[in-house]
């Protein structure tokens, strides 16, 4: 994928509009394929295809989610894949995006010592 392209996943990821596997712990793994139906209906070569490319998440657009949920999870008839390189590059742009949200919704705000929380303007 294009940087551009990991950045707006990246936003995307942060502001909740994906689901993906690593929304998901080790336990609930086991039901991604009920979660992502195209995984179930996958060829060994295509199986393969994504451990070679080293697929590392999958995930969709929420907007792409089923009428039903499994186990409070949504469910997918299509599915995206995120490789290890991009998965790496995602994190930091995620990072990235929430420390700018953070500074512009703190910004002009001057921090309080200890002594001014708890005794204010005595």
């Amino acid at each position: 994928m294009e940087d551009k392209e990991l950045k707006k996943l990246a936003i995307d990821i942060v502001e909740n509009k994906v689901f993906g596997t690593f929304h998901m712990n080790k336990c609930e793994i086991a039901n991604m394929g009920m979660i992502f139906m195209p995984l179930l209906f996958m060829s060994d070569e295509q199986k393969q295809e994504l451990s070679n490319n080293k697929a590392v998440h999958f995930y969709e657009y929420l907007t792409e989610a089923g009428p039903r949920s499994v186990n409070g999870f949504p469910t997918f008839m299509s599915v995206r894949n995120i490789v290890e390189k991009d998965w790496k590059k995602i994190v930091k742009y995620m990072a990235k995006y929430e420390a700018r949200v953070s500074s512009f919704l703190n910004e002009g705000e001057t921090k309080k010592t200890n002594d001014e929380m708890l005794f204010g303007d005595m």
